[in-house]
Protein backbone atom coordinates (compact mmCIF):
# COMPACT_ATOMS: atom_id res chain seq x y z
CA UNK A 1 0.00 0.00 0.00
CA UNK A 2 1.26 3.56 -0.45
CA UNK A 3 -0.07 6.80 0.16
CA UNK A 4 -2.58 8.42 -1.81
CA UNK A 5 -3.84 12.14 -2.26
CA UNK A 6 -8.02 12.95 -1.52
CA UNK A 7 -9.70 15.80 -1.97
CA UNK A 8 -11.66 16.87 1.14
CA UNK A 9 -14.85 18.86 1.40
CA UNK A 10 -16.09 21.58 4.21
CA UNK A 11 -18.31 19.76 6.12
CA UNK A 12 -17.14 15.83 5.39
CA UNK A 13 -16.38 13.93 8.32
CA UNK A 14 -12.83 12.01 7.31
CA UNK A 15 -13.37 9.82 10.17
CA UNK A 16 -16.00 9.06 13.35
CA UNK A 17 -15.63 8.20 16.50
CA UNK A 18 -15.30 4.07 16.56
CA UNK A 19 -14.24 4.04 12.99
CA UNK A 20 -11.42 1.59 11.73
CA UNK A 21 -8.13 3.46 11.90
CA UNK A 22 -6.82 1.99 9.13
CA UNK A 23 -4.93 5.39 8.20
CA UNK A 24 -3.49 8.97 9.00
CA UNK A 25 -3.43 12.04 7.38
CA UNK A 26 -1.37 15.03 6.18
CA UNK A 27 -3.43 17.92 5.34
CA UNK A 28 -1.83 19.83 2.22
CA UNK A 29 -4.67 22.41 2.05
CA UNK A 30 -7.79 23.09 3.66
CA UNK A 31 -8.91 22.81 7.55
CA UNK A 32 -9.82 20.51 9.77
CA UNK A 33 -11.12 20.07 13.43
CA UNK A 34 -10.45 17.15 15.88
CA UNK A 35 -13.63 16.39 17.94
CA UNK A 36 -13.96 14.30 21.28
CA UNK A 37 -16.82 12.19 21.80
CA UNK A 38 -18.97 15.25 22.79
CA UNK A 39 -18.31 17.06 19.55
CA UNK A 40 -16.10 19.58 21.12
CA UNK A 41 -12.87 20.40 19.29
CA UNK A 42 -10.09 19.18 20.90
CA UNK A 43 -7.64 20.38 18.32
CA UNK A 44 -7.49 21.96 14.69
CA UNK A 45 -5.31 20.90 11.85
CA UNK A 46 -3.52 23.66 9.10
CA UNK A 47 -2.00 22.69 6.31
CA UNK A 48 1.25 20.61 6.79
CA UNK A 49 0.07 19.14 9.72
CA UNK A 50 -0.54 15.32 10.33
CA UNK A 51 -3.82 13.90 12.16
CA UNK A 52 -5.27 10.56 12.41
CA UNK A 53 -1.56 9.07 14.05
CA UNK A 54 -2.46 9.00 17.55
CA UNK A 55 -4.93 5.99 17.59
CA UNK A 56 -2.03 4.56 15.05
CA UNK A 57 0.74 5.47 17.63
CA UNK A 58 -1.08 3.83 20.13
CA UNK A 59 -2.01 0.80 18.88
CA UNK A 60 -5.67 1.19 19.09
CA UNK A 61 -7.94 0.11 16.46
CA UNK A 62 -10.65 2.15 16.29
CA UNK A 63 -11.08 6.05 16.51
CA UNK A 64 -11.16 8.08 19.62
CA UNK A 65 -12.34 11.42 17.72
CA UNK A 66 -13.91 12.52 14.81
CA UNK A 67 -12.27 14.57 11.79
CA UNK A 68 -14.42 17.37 10.21
CA UNK A 69 -13.17 19.46 7.58
CA UNK A 70 -13.97 23.06 7.82
CA UNK A 71 -12.88 24.45 4.27
CA UNK A 72 -11.83 22.24 1.47
CA UNK A 73 -8.66 21.48 0.04
CA UNK A 74 -6.25 17.84 0.00
CA UNK A 75 -4.48 16.16 2.05
CA UNK A 76 -2.29 12.77 1.54
CA UNK A 77 -3.87 9.48 3.10
CA UNK A 78 -1.47 7.33 4.71
CA UNK A 79 -2.06 3.86 5.37
CA UNK A 80 -1.47 2.27 8.90
CA UNK A 81 0.82 -0.23 7.09
CA UNK A 82 3.11 2.61 6.14
CA UNK A 83 3.09 3.96 9.36
CA UNK A 84 3.89 0.98 11.26
CA UNK A 85 6.74 0.14 9.20
CA UNK A 86 8.29 3.02 10.21
CA UNK A 87 7.82 2.94 13.35
CA UNK A 88 9.06 -0.95 13.48
CA UNK A 89 12.77 1.07 12.29
CA UNK A 90 12.63 2.55 16.03
CA UNK A 91 14.35 0.90 18.94
CA UNK A 92 11.95 -0.90 21.80
CA UNK A 93 12.46 2.49 23.80
CA UNK A 94 12.06 4.80 20.84
CA UNK A 95 8.49 2.84 20.45
CA UNK A 96 7.79 2.42 23.56
CA UNK A 97 8.04 6.58 23.98
CA UNK A 98 5.68 7.02 20.78
CA UNK A 99 3.29 4.71 22.42
CA UNK A 100 2.82 6.64 25.75
CA UNK A 101 2.67 10.06 24.29
CA UNK A 102 -0.25 8.75 21.72
CA UNK A 103 -1.71 7.08 25.13
CA UNK A 104 -1.45 10.14 26.39
CA UNK A 105 -2.84 12.46 23.91
CA UNK A 106 -5.95 10.28 24.19
CA UNK A 107 -6.64 10.45 27.60
CA UNK A 108 -6.11 14.47 27.26
CA UNK A 109 -9.14 14.82 24.17
CA UNK A 110 -11.06 12.87 26.25
CA UNK A 111 -14.01 15.07 28.27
Amino acid sequence: MSAEIVTIVAGQNLYKKGDAATNCFILQKGSVHILNETGEKVAGVSPNMIFGEIEIFAGINSRETEAVCVTSGSAVSVPAEVLNSKLSTLNKSQADLVMEVAKSAIKRMKP
